[in-house]
Formats: structure tokens, C-alpha cells, sequence
């Protein structure tokens, strides 16, 4: 019986890179993705938050892009231009933040300001 390689994964994942496009040759601009880039504190310490969920809603509430900040709490979600959006912030400990009315520029990056998340308290009730 054969087993699968350990490197079997890797390579596909490899042959699917080297098999996609690597420029933008021939993309129509206005169907460019744009970005959303910014930073997720604790409200409190103003400490990165690494590992919060974001998610980027249209206005019919579908999900249009998402990531997962990193270390420091920075953060870069690929979105499609348009808008409006809506950014949801979520991470354990703490209360859901939003930002509301994204509009996202062709081939841009928009600047978001620190999103503060507050510390949950209902999820953390204090003993007797």
C-alpha cells in the first residue's frame, strides 16, 4: 500500500503557485482588488492584539474579505473596490468592534485608524 509523502502537500501547493499568473498583465484595473490595513489594541493597555478575526461584510451582509491580525495586531485584508463595507473585529475576551462605511479605491490600500477592542467582562464574571 502506498502512503502519502509528507512532501506530497507542499509540491501540489507549489505546482498550484508556479501555475498561477505572477503578473498583473491583461487584469482589467477596475476589477483590481484594493486593501484594508490597520491595527487592533487592546483598549485598555493599547497593546497589539494578535490573532483577532475581521471580518468584511457588504451591505447585504456577505462576506467579502477576512483575515486574522498578526503579531502587534496588524492587519491586511484584500478587498474588492466598492463599498460600502463593514469591518467586524472579534477576539476571545473581548466585545465585537465595527467599523462602518468602507469604501475601498482600485488597487489601494485605506488606512485604518487603531480598532480598540474592550475586554468582555460578561465572559469573565467574577467569583464570589
Amino acid at each position: 500500500m502506498l502512503r502519502p509523502s509528507r512532501f506530497a502537500i507542499p509540491s501540489a501547493l507549489l505546482a498550484v503557485a508556479l501555475a498561477s499568473p505572477s503578473s498583473m498583465e491583461g487584469q482589467n484595473p477596475a476589477t483590481e482588488a484594493g486593501a484594508a490595513a490597520g491595527q487592533v489594541i487592546q483598549a485598555v493597555t493599547t497593546r497589539g492584539i494578535m490573532g483577532a478575526l475581521l471580518l468584511a461584510l457588504d451591505s447585504e451582509g456577505e462576506v467579502v474579505g477576512r483575515g486574522l491580525s498578526g503579531r502587534d495586531g496588524f492587519f491586511t485584508i484584500a478587498l474588492p473596490p466598492g463599498g460600502p463595507y463593514r469591518l467586524e473585529v472579534e477576539s476571545m475576551g473581548y466585545r465585537i468592534a465595527t467599523a462602518d462605511s468602507l469604501r475601498i479605491s482600485v488597487a489601494d490600500t485605506l488606512r485604518l485608524p487603531p480598532i480598540h477592542l474592550l475586554p468582555d467582562t460578561a465572559s469573565n464574571p467574577r467569583e464570589p
